[in-house]
């Protein structure tokens, strides 16, 4: 299948414009930048990175053409609001800067449910491994605690934002293919967003 569309800038750029939009929360943890800096960024990269692959991947498998697309608007309201909210409270509150976008010859309900269901699945996953990691009766260091523990926060709050079933977001989509697939994920995301 052809590219149907002619991107204005390479993939990596697109995440990379992504990750700095959401990573601009933390730009105020100066007084250490390992911590409050360095270690928050790799974790919203490895939040947004493998949830746009598996979608991509996902649509791939299914005869899809996909690439992650920087959607300006969202980078935009994301970078200003996460940079504003980030002053206060160091913490990232809009993930809307991107998005896989996705062209198929035929495209089914199942289709755009199960493509849907890889992004915040691997967010799940990603953060019930950081979870399992840090119940490990051995001793970590402080600085892979505070990795772990933004790992799994980070991860669980992209699977829930992800999962609310309004528009364009990858919940609505999974309701409308599989309401109780879509309850079990919202569940667990909540769980683990706001309950652990």
């Amino acid at each position: 299948m052809g590219w149907p569309y002619r991107p204005y800038t390479s993939e990596v750029v697109d995440f990379v414009l992504a990750i700095a939009s959401v990573a601009v929360a933390y730009v105020f943890n100066i007084a250490n930048p390992i911590s409050g800096f360095l270690l928050p960024t790799i974790a919203i990269a490895i939040a947004i990175v493998p949830h746009e692959l598996a979608h991509r991947q996902a649509a791939r498998r299914r005869g899809c053409w996909s690439r992650f697309v920087l959607y300006r608007p969202g980078f935009l309201v994301t970078l200003i609001v996460n940079g504003l909210v980030g002053a206060f409270t160091r913490t990232p509150v809009l993930f809307i800067s991107g998005y896989t976008l996705i062209s198929c010859h035929s495209y089914t309900r199942e289709d755009d449910g199960l493509i849907s269901l890889a992004g915040p699945l691997t967010n799940i996953a990603v953060a019930l491994l950081s979870l399992a990691l840090l119940s490990l009766p051995i001793a970590l260091g402080l600085l892979s605690i505070q990795f772990l523990i933004y790992l799994m926060r980070l991860n669980a709050f992209v699977a829930f934002f992800n999962l609310l079933p309004l528009g364009p977001l990858d919940g609505s989509k999974i309701f409308r293919w599989n309401i109780a697939v879509w309850a079990v994920m919202f569940l667990v995301a909540i769980y683990l967003s706001f309950i652990l």
